[in-house]
């Protein structure tokens, strides 16, 4: 892959709702991931469905 494919697209995603809601997602989750082992199965749902967030276009 190239890294100016990589930057653009990262770029186009950052301006969608759905990829802010995706990286806020991904954020506390992987903070709860490194201080809360007790929610640790909540957090690696938010993880996936944050990264889910990120991938899937807004329609």
């Amino acid at each position: 892959m190239d890294i100016n494919f990589i930057k653009e697209y990262m770029k186009g995603r950052l301006g969608e709702l759905s990829s802010l809601d995706g990286t806020v997602i991904v954020g506390i989750s992987l903070g709860v991931l490194l201080l809360g082992p007790v929610v640790k199965w909540l957090a690696w749902a938010g993880l996936v469905y944050g990264a889910y967030r990120i991938l899937k276009a807004d329609s």
